[in-house]
């Protein structure tokens, strides 16, 4: 037996997406779409006016040895999480066996009685 959704009307598939496709576009695109579009302009110390400049400000991030730094900092700690953990799973999981395949040991069967309650 499959297990199906059937909607009766063409539209309540949409109308139940639709919540979480504002959510998504709200929260995610619309502030990443402003900060592309503000990445271009170059404001003033109070945001009153902006002055369009095009790539000056990634220009003027690339020139400077600092953010590369960042950059392989962060990268060096990724690495290093990513390494330590799996290795630390792995560490774990050779305890219990010297293979990276699942276990072998025997699983116990639960018996169950159906239809044995009294009813009342």
């Amino acid at each position: 037996m499959q297990k199906q959704a059937i909607f009766q009307s063409k539209l309540l598939p949409y109308a139940l997406v639709a919540p979480q496709l504002a959510i998504v576009l709200i929260f995610f695109y619309w502030p990443a779409l402003q900060a592309v579009i503000q990445s271009f302009l170059l404001q003033d110390a109070f945001g009153l006016s902006s002055t369009f400049v095009w790539f000056d400000n990634y220009i003027e991030l690339f020139k400077d040895p600092a953010y590369f730094e960042a950059i392989v900092r962060t990268f060096f700690f990724s690495f290093a999480i990513a390494i330590s953990s799996l290795s630390f799973a792995i560490w774990r999981k050779s305890d219990r066996s010297l293979s990276l395949r699942p276990s072998t040991r025997p699983v116990r069967s639960i018996k169950t009685s159906v239809g044995t309650s009294t009813s009342r």
